[in-house]
């Protein structure tokens, strides 16, 4: 709808307003995304394709840490505000937003999904003991001694990294802000 109404194609999105039919549908979809991520039936469908994709790769940590991350997909898209998605989207007015994100849509879009995967990273537990359940591995097989001190100072100083830029940043690293 963006690039359409930037290039001057799509004049009924020229002057979206609050009781537009585009902002209407728009609200509704987003409805909809969330009460498909809250159906159990979709994560237990997730959680077989998990089994199945980790089980033909054959990686240790790969069915944990892909549910943990579908977890959080899920949660994320479930917490969607549907006027401050449209409104971010240009489907609805910019009232709609409570704190609108500089750079448009692609922008907030990038940013809440950055921001989850951060949060997913950074607070989660379970993830940091598969990595250190991963370390382990590697450092079975890799010559040295300091090898898990090594390969914990480069995690920690990641973590470190993604905490202090946050989500916008990382997005305007990508050009996306």
């Amino acid at each position: 709808a963006t690039l359409c109404k930037k290039a001057g194609a799509c004049v009924n999105l020229l002057m979206v307003d609050a009781d537009s039919v585009v902002c209407d549908i728009c609200i509704d979809g987003i409805q909809e995304i969330r009460n498909i991520a809250a159906d159990k039936e979709v994560a237990d469908m997730l959680s077989k394709i998990t089994d199945v994709t980790c089980d033909t790769l054959s990686i240790p940590f790969c069915r944990a840490a892909l549910n943990t991350m579908i977890k959080e997909a899920l949660q994320g898209l479930q917490n969607l505000n549907p006027n401050a998605t449209c409104a971010s989207l240009d489907a609805c007015p910019k009232f709609f937003l409570d704190n609108p994100v500089e750079g448009g849509p692609l922008c907030s879009m990038c940013t809440m999904a950055s921001n989850a995967i951060i949060n997913g990273i950074v607070k989660n537990k379970e993830f940091h003991m598969l990595v250190n359940e991963a370390i382990t591995l590697i450092c079975k097989v890799w010559p040295g001694d300091d090898c898990p001190q090594i390969l914990d100072e480069v995690f920690q100083t990641m973590i470190k990294a993604l905490e202090a830029f946050g989500g916008q940043e990382i997005c305007t690293l990508f050009g996306l802000c």
